[in-house]
């Protein structure tokens, strides 16, 4: 009996664990961390393995404290694929299976200074296995999703109204979001969509950014959506004055303000160099040279075949089409990426970040290199008190109004 109730609580553990470590509240609920550390046990990353010493070192959820598992002969091992509720299909392993990086449930007495645990069963999800999860969730995103900017909000029928990017030019979509979908919210001065907070409906505000994941109308008009992750961003152009690659930090001089901000890029952040095709594209189109934006040799609209690294596929990993044209945040996503180090002193940059306390500090979301053509367009816009995201240079769709990442 004693042994069948330590594997049900192994299995709840296991199941809330899979769904994500911090369960998310209803609507008003209190939203506080949850810490990997009980009496019982402790829950985390592994940071390091000792086989001879036979002991893990474990970064505990919530609170990040480190603490030493202790094995013994007696400890049993079990690998659980992500996702899974129960222990069903688990397969035994060994301490040699276990490596930094992985995730593991250390069940057992945790000391009193919380700074280790003889484990008597270690339940580990790999890091192999989870970035494969991953994987396979941000190609969902990609394949079942939208994203672009709130431009109205309607609580009575619960819906969204988004403004799409796109090179065709700015499509319409009206988001349904019923009661049974999920929504997180990204936190001030932080990128990661593992630190985004359960949200709710109300919380969605006209400017912000928003992607959704669920089914769109065969006419591409509307959205019934599953899962909602919004933010407050901000959009700013500017020239680089230093790089340091060692702190990620960039300054950059504002061309709106003329101040000069930082713009801190953590490991969250997607740096990218638009090609030089492309920046000549969209500087013909902002001086006014370059008309609609033109069609590619296969009919659609958009940048060339080689700017889109690679042929257009209708799967994950290719360039998605959506209605009225190619979806710019992909083909971003898509190229290599950049290097703090490879960005020089008048570089001119385009940074989304999040909205923080110090409106001096960038927490970049994504940053976009490679514009310097636009330099002189921009520089007039800023004279003339009009600079702005993509569209009030002129460019279809908000191009250069970056969007949210994906989760």
């Amino acid at each position: 009996m004693k042994r069948a109730g330590i594997l049900m609580l192994l299995v709840l553990v296991c199941s809330f664990w899979a769904q994500g470590q911090q369960p998310a509240p209803q609507a008003g609920a209190s939203q506080k961390a949850v810490s990997g550390i009980t009496p019982n046990g402790v829950m985390g990353e592994v940071q390091s393995v000792d086989a001879t010493s036979k002991r893990l070192i474990v970064r505990a959820d919530g609170t990040g404290e480190s603490v030493e598992v202790r094995i013994d002969d007696g400890t049993r091992f079990l690998r659980t694929r992500p996702g899974a509720t129960t222990l069903e299909g688990a397969t035994p392993i060994t301490l040699g299976d276990v490596s930094a990086g992985d995730r593991v449930w250390a069940r057992g007495r945790v000391a009193e200074d919380r700074k280790s645990v003889p484990a008597r069963a270690v339940i580990v999800m790999t890091k192999a296995d989870i970035a494969e999860k991953r994987e396979r969730e941000r190609a969902e995103w990609i394949r079942r999703g939208v994203v672009g900017t709130v431009t109205a909000v309607d609580p009575a029928r619960r819906e969204i109204t988004l403004q799409a990017r796109s090179f065709g030019g700015p499509q319409t979509i009206v988001v349904e979001a019923g009661p049974a979908v999920k929504f997180r919210r990204y936190a001030p001065d932080s990128v990661k969509f593992d630190d985004a907070k359960p949200s709710a409906f109300e919380e969605i505000r006209v400017g912000d950014q928003l992607r959704a994941k669920g089914e769109r109308s065969p006419d591409g008009m509307r959205f019934k959506a599953e899962e909602i992750v919004s933010g407050s961003f901000r959009t700013v152009f500017g020239t680089v004055v230093s790089a340091d690659p060692v702190s990620r930090e960039v300054k950059i001089k504002d061309l709106q303000s003329q101040q000069t901000l930082t713009v801190v890029t953590g490991k969250g952040a997607m740096l990218r160099r638009i090609p030089a095709e492309f920046a000549a594209m969209l500087a013909q189109r902002v001086n006014g040279q370059g008309g609609a934006m033109r069609r590619r040799p296969d009919g659609q609209q958009g940048p060339p075949r080689d700017v889109m690294a690679g042929p257009p596929q209708s799967g994950p990993g290719g360039g998605r089409m959506m209605r009225g044209g190619f979806d710019v945040q992909e083909m971003l996503e898509r190229l290599p990426a950049l290097e703090v180090s490879e960005l020089k002193p008048g570089d001119l940059i385009v940074v989304q970040s999040t909205r923080g306390a110090d409106p001096t500090r960038l927490t970049a979301v994504m940053v976009v290199a490679g514009l310097d053509a636009l330099l002189p367009a921009l520089q007039s816009r800023a004279a003339a008190g009009t600079l702005g995201p993509g569209m009030d240079l002129g460019l279809p769709g908000g191009i250069l109004d970056l969007g949210i990442g994906l989760p």
